[in-house]
């Protein structure tokens, strides 16, 4: 029906696409699926979007170049649905808040009485009630393959695991250096039509219905021998009554987060020109000592060559075909250059992220959100990590540097932040009972003081270099980090950190053994354990060398419980019309004058204090 726009996939054979609209408007499909299909992973516009109808029909509509004659019927079918499921739906559902928000920018009088932009806060959008809709009602393969610690949340490799169903990934498909609109529409439909067949049969293969639920659950799944089979992996999965809530809260997160990417967060302008003009000044001084030397800073193959030439060791990339020259590369070498070179690279990565997009006096190729540049930033959400942590894209704000954090303009002309203190090493004290961790927390101590003592004896509590050597060495330990990543971190010497190493696992003699049986676990089982119950999946060997795994093991259950308390936070928060406006780890930032609750410290299976802070710039 390529006139029309629309792709049917399915058992029925409809002679003209009135029998096919006919069909879609006379049956009520309760539990449906949907894919969207982009330009490509980092320009999301729409070019159409799929409706698993049920295990056996899906339907495709084509939005670009020429979109469908009948575009109203997909939303009509997702607004009925009772139930919709999606892999890794935040990022279709950010896709959607994106083209609707375009559509209705290209429609400024509104459609259906709603209007995207709240006229009182120029550039701030709302989310349009059909997107609020279905992100309610949401279920999402994807997470809860995360919550279970499964191999791989891939759909093809889902899909052909569990469901002995193959379906293509994009690079089967598509050549390199081309996008989804270089495809014929109908290769492009037909990937998007299987995607959705793939989502639903996965859903009901996962006892899909019961994730809603608090009872626990198993689901099986037969052996797949031709999609190369993993015999290691159970036939029979258990879901916890822990990973049901973890992925509950995880769903209920998605609308949040949308709110969040739609708000975006205010500027001051004066502000962003400062920093653009002081970076800009600090970058030239760099640039000049790298050009002196004869050489392009931004280029790998000239930073490589120059270095060497110099007597640096450099090793080759897994290519062979030129020289490492990552982070962590130079930071190994004692050459002044080195250090010029990072300092380039990190100017560089803030002023082209963080602070041209930002200044309206710059023209840029491919603006974001170009009607409102200058007026807002914007940041897009992920939370796909083994850990679930929380991560953006597109100008990841949840990184920007301290210091310029004060480019932040709050709506209200006040900021609010709530910081958990010490969250990571209160996790560790609680999971690995440690006594003397414990004991410190419940007098209320100061663990980093404690720490500091234990190190440095004689030193002076008010000494700042030094309490931040044993805050740094306090977190690295956390991770079980080696002597010579110690060294790296604190400046000391590698000998020094071995013994400083030592003195700490027997002052902690509790997180000694919980490190050594979790990573014992770890290996066993190929994934770790938050407090909450929630598994987090460990990388494989065929991708990671085995001591970055054990470091895994020991850093996903801190890390992973740190999320799970703040994402029950920022839930807690926003029941209670808290203009959240950017998570950061272990921290939310809100907008107006707010009096975070204290219920806040007690979300988990410990106490997690928590400071809170006012003022017009975030600090």
């Amino acid at each position: 029906m390529d006139s029309s726009g629309i792709a049917y996939l399915g058992p029925r054979d409809f002679p003209t696409e009135d029998h096919l609209l006919d069909y879609l408007l006379d049956q009520h499909f309760d539990t449906i699926s949907c894919d969207v299909e982009t330009v490509t992973i980092k320009d999301r516009r729409l070019i159409g979007l799929g409706i698993g109808l049920n295990q056996q029909e899906a339907v495709y509509f084509r939005i670009m170049p020429e979109p469908s004659l009948y575009p109203n019927m997909t939303w009509r079918l997702l607004d009925q649905a009772q139930t919709i499921a999606g892999h890794n739906f935040i990022f279709d559902a950010t896709v959607l808040l994106e083209y609707l928000n375009e559509f209705y920018n290209q429609h400024p009088i509104g459609v259906g009485g709603w209007h995207p932009t709240d006229s009182s806060i120029p550039g701030r959008y709302t989310i349009p009630p059909l997107l609020q809709s279905i992100a309610l009602k949401l279920a999402d393969t994807s997470l809860m393959g995360q919550m279970q610690g499964l191999p791989s949340l891939e759909l093809a490799n889902m899909t052909s695991r569990y469901v002995g169903m193959e379906i293509q990934r994009i690079s089967d498909i598509l050549p390199q250096r081309h996008t989804m609109l270089d495809l014929p529409w109908g290769v492009v439909a037909n990937k998007c039509l299987y995607d959705c067949l793939a989502t639903n049969r996965l859903y009901w293969k996962m006892e899909g219905p019961k994730w809603s639920g608090s009872q626990s659950f198993i689901w099986t799944h037969q052996e797949n021998w031709d999609s190369g089979f993993d015999p290691s992996e159970p036939l029979t999965h258990w879901v916890s009554e822990g990973i049901l809530d973890c992925y509950q809260v995880g769903i209920k997160l998605v609308p949040l987060l949308l709110k969040m990417t739609a708000r975006g967060l205010g500027l001051y302008p004066n502000k962003v020109e400062h920093w653009y003009q002081e970076v800009s000044k600090k970058l030239l001084v760099y640039s000049d000592i790298c050009t002196k030397e004869g050489f392009n800073p931004s280029s790998p193959q000239q930073v490589g060559y120059t270095l060497a030439s110099r007597g640096n060791f450099l090793p080759f990339t897994k290519s062979k075909k030129q020289l490492k020259t990552d982070e962590e590369t130079l930071e190994e070498l004692s050459d002044p250059l080195a250090s010029v070179i990072l300092e380039h690279r990190g100017l560089s990565k803030l002023k082209g992220t963080y602070l041209a997009p930002y200044n309206p006096h710059i023209e840029l190729t491919k603006p974001y959100w170009a009607h409102h540049r200058g007026v807002r930033a914007y940041t897009h959400y992920r939370m796909d990590l083994s850990t679930a942590r929380l991560s953006s894209y597109d100008r990841s704000l949840m990184n920007i540097p301290d210091y310029i954090r004060e480019i932040f303009a709050p709506d209200t002309g006040v900021w609010a932040w709530a910081d958990y203190d010490q969250i990571e090493m209160r996790i560790m004290a609680q999971v690995s009972q440690d006594p003397t961790m414990m004991a410190a927390y419940e007098r209320g101590e100061d663990i980093h003081w404690l720490t500091q003592q234990r190190l440095w004896p004689n030193s002076d509590r008010a000494d700042e270099s030094t309490r931040l050597r044993s805050k740094t060495f306090g977190f690295a330990m956390l991770y079980r980090a080696q002597a010579h990543t110690l060294s790296k971190h604190t400046k000391l010497p590698i000998s020094t950190c071995s013994e400083y190493r030592t003195i700490w696992l027997a002052t902690y003699p509790g997180v000694d053994e919980w490190q050594l049986e979790t990573i014992a676990d770890g290996w066993n089982q190929g994934w770790t354990e938050t407090m909450y119950g929630r598994r987090c999946r460990l990388p494989s060997l065929d991708i990671a060398k085995p001591d970055h795994i054990e470091k895994c093991a020991v850093n996903y259950p801190i890390q992973g419980t740190g999320f799970d308390i703040l994402a029950r936070a920022l839930l807690l928060c926003d029941s209670l019309s808290i203009d959240i406006a950017l998570p950061v780890h272990d921290e939310i930032l809100a907008d107006g004058i707010v009096e975070f609750p204290r219920q806040l410290e007690d979300l988990g299976r410990l106490r997690t204090p928590f400071t809170q802070h006012r003022g017009l710039y975030w600090k």
